[in-house]
């Protein structure tokens, strides 16, 4: 979310302009609480839809084992979402540094790499996007999308207005 999307008082209606005089600190700081109101409320919501559906698979969500991965999962969305609006989160620190993508004429390829984190782990790098994955990457970045309204247009005015 950058500076222009914020709507100004219009300063023609300011009465005195000595006390009005804006403040790029306080902006930033609106634009950060802001933010993190929208990150967090998302989060949630995106949580609890993961939840929902763990219990649908009959996880057990009861053991702390799945507590941290589900914290770790939650983490790494928001910081994902606040990247999004360039905002800093440490989880993106760690996904720059477990994460390298190449760009393939396929679409985009991601390669997890835990050594860069756990340098004494041996674990094969794995190749995360499963060919559907890549599709709808593909599919969103090439800009396909369509829009297909669920009614028809009249071409007749209508009498009623």
């Amino acid at each position: 979310m950058s500076d222009e999307k914020i709507i100004l008082f219009p300063t023609d209606r300011i009465v005195n302009k000595e006390t009005a005089k804006q403040n790029p600190e306080a902006g930033e700081k609106v634009r950060l609480e802001r933010t993190r109101e929208f990150v967090e409320g998302n989060v949630n919501e995106l949580a609890m839809v993961l939840l929902k559906q763990f219990v649908e698979m009959a996880m057990n969500t009861n053991k702390p084992a799945f507590t941290r991965d589900l914290a770790l999962l939650v983490e790494i969305m928001r910081g994902t979402i606040y990247r999004d609006f360039e905002v800093e989160h440490p989880a993106q620190k760690l996904a720059d540094k477990m994460v390298s993508v190449n760009m393939t004429r396929f679409g985009p390829q991601a390669e997890i790499n835990y050594e860069g984190v756990l340098p004494d782990l041996k674990h094969k790098n794995n190749k995360t996007f499963t060919k559907e994955i890549k599709d709808e990457i593909k599919y969103h970045n090439d800009g396909w999308t369509e829009f297909s309204p669920d009614f028809e247009f009249d071409d007749e005015p209508d009498d009623r207005l």
